[in-house]
């Protein structure tokens, strides 16, 4: 499935600036040597990112839920 939002033009920086803002993207990072350095990863891409998990990420805690209790009564059912 391919999902596509349309951002007029007019308020897409605003939009993606506001949406990095709040959640906590960083324009700038440290490196190993603990030096700062620009982010790799774009405003853009770090938008696409976190709407991507916010889709996604119910979905893994609910397989992640169900392994876990499928789990736990296949090996109640082993050691008793």
């Amino acid at each position: 499935m391919q999902l596509s939002i349309t951002i007029p033009d007019a308020f897409a920086e605003e939009i993606i600036n506001e949406f990095c803002a709040a959640s906590g993207y960083a324009e700038t990072i440290t490196d190993n040597q603990g030096n700062p350095i620009p982010n790799p990863v774009t405003k853009l891409q770090h938008t696409r990112a976190q709407v991507k998990a916010f889709l996604i990420d119910p979905a893994k805690r609910k397989r992640i839920q169900t392994a876990a209790a499928t789990a736990g009564q296949t090996a109640d059912g082993q050691l008793n």
